[in-house]
């Protein structure tokens, strides 16, 4: 029996051709994927993808092959997309930015706290980090913030200003 994994949301249509906008919970390594599945009760429906296109390596643009139209694939909007588990790794990077918890952070050389929290939303990852001070702090994932990840050392090194420090904590 195969089991399948949610690999992301199908957010809205673009377009009057059926072409669709897909927010990935992974980041997508090979563009042959030709199919994914939605969830129908206890069984899933395959979707067959004619044409898809990179928008960035979570987002993309599906025109899927049953739906000719806007009002067809409208249909799909906010629908979670499934891939079998067996091929997750030929088309997605399987490292989850979960991965990061309990990683010390740094504010460049500064140590400020530890990861204990990853929050995903359809368009990026934020970090949530204890603060010496016993504060939370909200980062977003993004290189603005991120400077440098040291897995051996288990280390985020962020760049950060204390107005954004001192403005997003709690």
């Amino acid at each position: 029996m195969n089991s399948f994994t949610k690999i992301g949301t199908i957010l809205k249509t673009k377009g009057f051709d059926g072409t669709t906008i897909v927010a990935l919970d992974y980041m997508l390594i090979h563009e042959g994927i030709k199919a994914v599945f939605i969830q129908k009760g206890r069984m899933y429906s395959p979707l067959l993808i004619e044409k898809l296109e990179v928008i960035d390596d979570q987002t993309l643009q599906i025109k899927w092959s049953n739906y000719a139209s806007k009002e067809q694939a409208q249909a799909l909007n906010n629908r979670e997309i499934y891939i079998d588990e067996n091929l997750l790794s030929t088309f997605f990077d399987e490292g989850l930015v979960e991965d990061f918890i309990s990683y010390e952070a740094y504010n460049l050389n500064l140590k400020i706290g530890e990861v204990i929290s990853i929050y995903k939303t359809h368009f990026q990852e934020t970090l949530e980090i204890r603060l010496s001070s016993n504060k939370l702090l909200l980062v977003p994932f993004i290189d603005e913030y991120i400077l440098t990840i040291d897995h051996d050392k288990m280390a985020i090194y962020c760049q950060l200003t204390e107005e954004f420090i001192e403005l997003f904590s709690t």
